[in-house]
This record gives structure tokens, sequence and C-alpha cells, in this order.
């Protein structure tokens, strides 16, 4: 019988441990709540990565096509632009030789005109 009295040093045991699972308990709850917050935090931020490479990815996709497009040129056009550099070579060689013709032939002091002519060989 005497052991199922409640007896004060029990009393101060008990409380004792009463007080510590409380307080532990609030500690796991507050350190529970940080936990959530931290997954939380980093799951917010994984998204949010993913979401901005996502997002460069695809900006990356529409460069890379239009340089792509830009590169690929028709058979036509390739022509055209070769086509237009003859021409302009063509002309640039007809400027040229006109430049030559209208050039003035230099007088010698003696008066002799064929003196400025090169000698070419027959």
């Amino acid at each position: 019988m005497e052991n199922s009295k409640i007896r004060k040093a029990n009393r101060k045991k008990t409380s004792a441990l009463k007080h510590k699972l409380e307080r532990s308990n609030k500690v796991d709850g507050v350190l529970q709540s940080k936990i959530e917050q931290s997954i939380a935090r980093a799951k917010y931020v994984q998204t949010a990565r993913k979401s901005g490479w996502e997002q460069i990815n695809s900006k990356i996709d529409i460069l890379g096509a239009s340089e792509e497009a830009l590169k690929k040129k028709s058979a036509k056009e390739i022509e055209r632009e070769e086509e237009d550099a003859y021409v302009d070579q063509f002309f640039k060689g007809d400027e040229e030789k006109e430049d030559d013709s209208n050039q003035e032939v230099p007088v010698t002091s003696q008066g002799n005109v064929f003196a400025a002519l090169e000698e070419t060989e027959a």
C-alpha cells in the first residue's frame, strides 16, 4: 500500500518529468515548423530557378532558330548574290578603264609625245 501512495519526492520527479516533456514538445514543434519552412523555401527556390532556366532555354532556342533561318539561304538568293557581285566587278573594271583613257599624257620638256609611251616588244 505504501508503494501506491504518492509522496512528495515522487511528486517532484513526476512534475519535473512533465515539464521536461512539455518543453521538449514545444521545442520539437518549433524545430518541426522551422524544418517545414526550410523545405518550403527550398522547393520555392528550386521551382523559381527551374522556371528561369526554362525561359533562358526558350530564348536560346528562338535565337538559334533565327540564326539558322538566316544561314539557310535558298539557291536563288545565293545565285542572285553571286550575280550581283559579278556585275559590281564588271562595272568597276569599266570605270577603271575609263579612268585610264581619260588620263592626260605627260609632255616631256623636249616636246616628244611618244617618249611617254611604254615600250613593248613586237
